[in-house]
């Protein structure tokens, strides 16, 4: 059971990338995903996709330059015209890549025969307090485990497809730790 859980642990470690902002109007944040066009949308989601298709051991994929840069345009534009922070930009940045994305990672799991719908039930089922909480802190440990023992997913005890939810869970994550994070004005 101990290989499964560090696999989610490992897979959700991308939700340790947002940061916290100070004085941001939360009504602003979908600013960044707004300004984008559907092709670097289109981008964006294909990376989260990637990020779930890659084998245990390889390296995580980076975001393609064309996508890192429109929505840091994106964001610097969100900034001047809301008067956000440069932490409250970060954080809209991570948000909105990771909200495009969830349908990447969804359809990645999809491939894998990994419905994802009973993972996010799992995930929006706890607190908003717990949710605001990286996937990478301690207290995920036993509720993870509980899902794995309630739920008997299979995927769950399979090291390779445990980090693919892992991957999944830390998207759903990163989608409420920014947002905290934006929110924390």
């Amino acid at each position: 059971m101990k290989s499964w859980l560090a696999a989610i642990a490992l897979g959700a470690g991308l939700a340790v990338a947002a940061a916290p902002a100070y004085a941001a109007d939360e009504k602003t944040l979908d600013c960044v995903s707004e300004q984008l066009d559907a092709p670097i949308a289109a981008g964006i989601e294909g990376h989260f996709e990637r990020i779930v298709l890659t084998p245990l051991g390889d390296p995580m994929p980076v975001l393609p330059d064309a996508e890192a840069e429109a929505i840091q345009r994106a964001a610097d534009r969100c900034a001047r015209l809301h008067g956000w922070s440069g932490k409250a930009a970060f954080a809209a940045q991570t948000y909105a890549k990771s909200k495009i994305g969830r349908a990447g990672t969804e359809r990645g799991l999809r491939s894998f025969d990994i419905d994802p719908a009973p993972i996010a039930e799992f995930y929006f089922r706890q607190p908003l307090s717990l949710r605001e909480v990286t996937m990478s802190d301690p207290v995920w440990k036993p509720v993870v485990m509980d899902f794995a023992r309630e739920s008997g997913t299979r995927h769950l005890f399979d090291p390779a497809q445990a980090r693919r939810v892992g991957r999944y869970l830390g998207c759903l994550s990163l989608i409420d730790v920014s947002r905290a994070d934006f929110r924390r004005a």
